[in-house]
C-alpha cells in the first residue's frame, strides 16, 4: 500500500484545518478503540479555549495530512507549534500534538489507518526534518511495538519519555458472564456497596444525560468533581477544571453533539451523589472524569456508579469501553486489557533543542521519584511547563 503526503498547513487561521472534518472523523471512527480526543471537533474548541498567544507561550496550528495513491484520506497530524517565551529571538519552538494542556486531552496522537501507518509517519518525519523549523518534536500516542514504535526506535537522536497504560474492556455477551469473570473481591466489595446503602437507609438509582444536557448537570460535575479533589486520598485527584477556560471547555465539548457525550449520575432520593462524563463513539464508550460528595465515600458511591453505568452499557449495545488513561487498583479491579502507549521527544542538534532534552530528562526521573513512575495520565513537558501534573 502507498500514501503520499499532500498538504503541510502552517496558518493562524484554525478555521482552514477543518474542511477535513467529514473525512477526519470517519477516520477516526474507523480505528479500533476511537476516542473523542482525535475528533477534529475536540481540537476546534480546544484552539478556542485552551491555546495561548501571550509572553510565556505563543502557539500556532500546523496540519499534516496523508492520502493513499486512491485519494483515500489515511493520516492526520494535528500539531500546534508553540514558541517560548511567545516573543523573541530567543525562544525555544516546540512541536507536539494538539492537547498539550494539563490533561485535559486524555490521549493525544495522530490518526492513522494501521494498513498505512509506517508508510504514513516516514513521510510525515522525512517532511518535518526537510521544514527544520523546530527545535524539540514531541511524538505522543506511540502504541506498544506499532509500526511508529519501530520507527521511532530506530532512529537517532530520539529520547523515550513517560509511557501511559490505556485499559479498556471488550464486553462479553452479557453482564452475567463479565461479573462471573471478576475476582471474589471485586465481586465482595460490590457486595458490601449494596448492604452497607441498604442498611443506611439508602436507594441509590443512575441517572443518564444525553445528547442535549442542560447547564445544571455540568455545574453539578464540576462541584462534585471539585469536592473529590479537596478529600483525602492515597490517590492524587487534582480539580482539572479550576479555570475558567477549563470550564468552558468542558462546558463546549459536552454541548458538541459528534462527541456524544453523556453524563452519568448516581443519585439518592433526588440528590446527586457521583457523576461521570463518558463520550459514547458508535459502539464504544470512553469514560472522563468524575466527582463524587465526600460525606457519601463510605458507601463507595464511585463503585456502584461503575457498576451501573456497566450495566447500563451492556443494555445500549456497547462492545468495548475505555477507563480512560493510567492504571490502579480501582480500575484493575475490572480486568481491563491494558496496551501502553509512549511518548518520545525527537531533538535536533541545536544548543537548544539538546538543552530542552536535559531538561526533559531531569524531569520524567523528578517525577518517577515523587510518583513511583505512575500517576493518572503522566504529564507531558508543556504540561510541566504549564503548571504540572494533574
Amino acid at each position: 500500500m502507498s500514501a503520499r503526503i499532500v498538504s503541510d498547513l502552517v496558518t493562524v487561521d484554525v478555521g482552514a484545518q477543518f474542511a477535513l472534518t467529514d473525512e477526519w472523523r470517519a477516520l477516526g471512527r474507523s480505528l479500533p478503540y476511537p476516542v473523542p480526543f482525535h475528533d477534529p471537533a475536540w481540537h476546534a474548541n480546544w484552539w478556542r479555549h485552551l491555546s495561548r498567544d501571550d509572553l510565556r507561550r505563543r502557539d500556532a496550528p500546523r496540519l499534516l495530512t496523508a492520502r493513499s495513491s486512491a485519494g483515500r484520506l489515511v493520516g492526520v497530524a494535528p500539531l500546534v507549534t508553540s514558541d517560548r517565551p511567545g516573543r523573541g529571538p530567543a525562544a525555544l519552538r516546540s512541536a507536539e500534538f494538539v492537547g498539550a494542556d494539563k490533561n485535559l486531552t486524555e490521549i493525544r496522537g495522530p490518526v492513522v489507518h494501521p494498513d498505512y501507518e509506517a508508510e504514513v509517519v516516514t513521510a510525515w518525519l522525512r517532511h518535518l526534518d526537510s521544514a527544520a523549523d523546530w527545535d524539540v518534536l514531541v511524538w505522543s500516542g506511540i502504541r506498544d511495538l506499532s509500526p511508529t514504535h519501530k520507527l521511532l526506535a530506530e532512529r537517532s537522536g530520539v529520547w523515550w519519555g513517560f509511557t501511559r497504560p490505556i485499559p479498556t474492556i471488550t464486553l462479553p455477551d452479557s453482564y452475567d458472564e463479565y461479573r462471573a469473570g471478576l475476582s471474589r473481591n471485586t465481586k465482595e466489595a460490590l457486595r458490601k456497596c449494596r448492604n452497607s446503602a441498604s442498611r443506611a437507609g439508602l436507594d441509590f438509582n443512575l441517572v443518564i444525560h444525553e445528547g442535549s444536557i442542560e447547564p445544571p448537570v455540568i455545574d453539578r460535575f464540576l462541584a462534585l468533581h471539585w469536592e473529590r479533589s479537596i478529600a483525602p486520598s492515597r490517590v492524587l485527584h487534582r480539580d482539572s477544571f479550576g479555570a475558567p477556560s477549563e470550564r468552558a471547555f468542558l462546558r463546549s465539548i459536552v454541548a458538541e453533539t459528534s462527541l456524544g457525550a453523556i453524563v452519568f449520575e448516581l443519585q439518592s432520593y433526588g440528590r446527586t451523589v457521583a457523576s461521570r462524563i463518558a463520550f459514547r463513539l458508535g459502539n464504544d464508550l470512553c469514560l472522563y472524569y468524575s466527582g463524587y460528595a465526600t460525606d457519601h465515600a463510605e458507601f463507595s458511591v464511585m463503585t456502584t456508579l461503575f457498576d451501573l453505568s456497566l450495566r447500563w452499557a451492556f443494555d445500549a449495545g456497547i462492545e468495548t469501553v475505555n477507563l480512560s488513561p493510567g492504571m490502579d487498583r480501582s480500575k484493575a479491579r475490572w480486568r481491563p486489557d491494558v496496551v501502553d502507549c509512549h511518548e518520545a521527544m525527537l531533538c535536533t542538534g541545536s544548543f537548544r533543542s539538546r538543552t530542552s532534552n536535559a531538561i526533559y530528562e531531569r524531569l520524567v526521573e523528578f517525577r518517577q521519584r515523587q510518583f513511583g513512575g505512575q500517576t493518572r495520565g503522566g504529564a507531558t513537558p508543556a504540561e510541566w511547563m504549564e503548571g504540572g501534573e494533574k
